[in-house]
């Protein structure tokens, strides 16, 4: 038999065995708790999924229509400009990863005047890409800042609509 000789060795062969206890303790608590849950069949989830689908698509249609009125609104041209400069972010996002790996292309094949000339290009498309990133923040902010105050004016409409049809009803009490 094997004697363990230095206290250190000792030390780190009972720290070692009482973490492997500890975890396999909570390995077999989190096993009960998963096998005493009650299982749910595929069809009870699907159903639960369509129909809570059905109920986001229909709050999503709602609250769309009170963000984007009419196709001419000004909510409606900032999202069509945001996912303009989306779209061309990405595909500018595209051209300059094929700019860097032309530019690695260049140094490993040692070809300084290929280098020089693809860092130029670089550099040139460097300019409208900030200025895209830029517009991008731009817009969402501006896109963000429209949403909210359609939606904070909906919602005071609706809560004066109900406080004038209050007071409205308290009125025609006191008179009658």
């Amino acid at each position: 038999m094997y004697l363990v000789r230095t206290r250190r060795t000792k030390i780190l062969l009972l720290s070692s065995s009482f973490a492997l206890i500890v975890y396999l303790v909570r390995r077999y608590r989190r096993y009960l708790i998963l096998k005493n849950r009650p299982t749910v069949s595929i069809a009870q989830q699907e159903s639960s999924l369509i129909s809570v689908n059905k109920r986001f698509y229909n709050q999503l249609r709602r609250i769309i229509r009170i963000l984007i009125p009419r196709l001419r609104s000004d909510s409606f041209l900032l999202l069509l400009t945001h996912l303009i400069t989306l779209i061309s972010r990405t595909f500018l996002s595209i051209y300059i990863a094929r700019l860097d790996g032309a530019i690695v292309k260049s140094l490993v094949q040692r070809h300084p005047r290929d280098f020089i000339r693809t860092i130029c290009i670089f550099l040139t498309v460097a300019i409208p890409a900030s200025f895209i990133n830029s517009f991008i923040r731009f817009a969402e902010s501006k896109l963000a800042l429209a949403f909210r105050s359609k939606l904070t004016h909906y919602a005071y409409e609706l809560y004066f609509r109900v406080r004038f049809i209050l007071i409205d009803l308290f009125v025609i009490n006191l008179f009658i």
